[in-house]
């Protein structure tokens, strides 16, 4: 995980070259956003299903109906809470923050857009895999698909890093709209 910091922030932070971002920015804003998702799920997991470490096994399927609706509260908090996070990388990284009190509304909007697309793609992809896992017959049905799970995380990789670029560019464009107060 590290060397993956590591290299994000290399490589990310020459992608936006227009407002010079510093290595130590990305790697810093990218270590802090996960620390953050990973306290709260791991906190909101405690909290809501914290009831299954005390109970045997055999009794889980009377706790489910009972937890379900914590467990969507708990994944919809940290839905918003890593697009809240995802808002402020952003910003942060494009050394706009200024945006946040000139067109919040704008950049919430551009950059959910954006997020919504890519976790569409994503969604499209996984199910896609996943599917083609489940059809596996024999090993060299295993190889394909373990080949075509790799292209997807290529894919992804690229798409991924074409969006964070969009992101930086548009947000780039509406700074140069604001005007310095």
């Amino acid at each position: 995980m590290i060397i993956w910091f590591l290299l994000e922030a290399a490589f990310r932070a020459r992608i936006v070259a227009a407002e010079k971002p510093s290595f130590n920015t990305f790697l810093l804003s990218n270590v802090l956003k996960c620390l953050f998702i990973t306290n709260a799920g791991i906190a909101l997991t405690t909290i809501c299903l914290g009831r299954y470490l005390i109970t045997p096994l055999s009794e889980w399927r009377q706790l489910w109906p009972e937890t379900r609706g914590a467990a969507l509260v708990a994944f919809v908090t940290l839905a918003a809470l890593g697009f809240l996070l995802t808002i402020l990388d952003t910003l942060i990284r494009s050394d706009a923050i200024e945006l946040l009190g000139t067109d919040l509304f704008r950049v919430i909007g551009l950059i959910g857009i954006l997020v919504l697309f890519e976790t569409m793609i994503s969604g499209s992809c996984a199910v896609m895999v996943g599917v083609g896992f489940l059809n596996v017959a024999g090993w060299k049905n295993a190889l394909m698909m373990l080949g075509t799970a790799a292209v997807m995380i290529v894919f992804m990789n690229v798409l991924h890093s074409y969006l964070l670029l969009v992101r930086f560019s548009a947000v780039g464009i509406m700074r140069q709209n604001v005007v310095e107060i």
